[in-house]
């Protein structure tokens, strides 16, 4: 099975990738009820049951950081990662630019 998505417009689907099937080749179009979803993938609750079970789902989901300091503690060990990683990409531009003089 090729999966490929299309736009529809006047009677007919443009499909947005090229495919290399045969001509007469029977396909079946799925049209997904909403593209819109939540950041889980879930769809967005539409009845007020849904809506009330999700709210109490993300009252029950726990902090990220439980204090202050422990997100202060998080920012400072990004900020290393961050660091750790700019220092990276310098050597390795100063590498790339070695290499590049070594050709001329």
């Amino acid at each position: 099975m090729t999966v490929t998505k299309g736009i529809y417009q006047n009677g007919s689907v443009s499909l947005l990738t090229a495919v290399s099937w045969q001509n007469g080749t029977t396909v079946e179009v799925v049209v997904p009820e909403s593209d819109e979803v939540s950041a889980d993938g879930s769809p967005w609750p539409r009845t007020d049951q849904e809506r009330e079970e999700r709210a109490s789902m993300l009252e029950e989901t726990p902090a990220v950081f439980d204090s202050e300091e422990a997100a202060k503690e998080f920012e400072q060990e990004m900020a290393a990662v961050r660091r750790e990683h700019l220092n990276k990409q310098a050597e390795s531009t100063a590498r790339e630019e070695r290499i590049a003089r070594s050709f001329d």
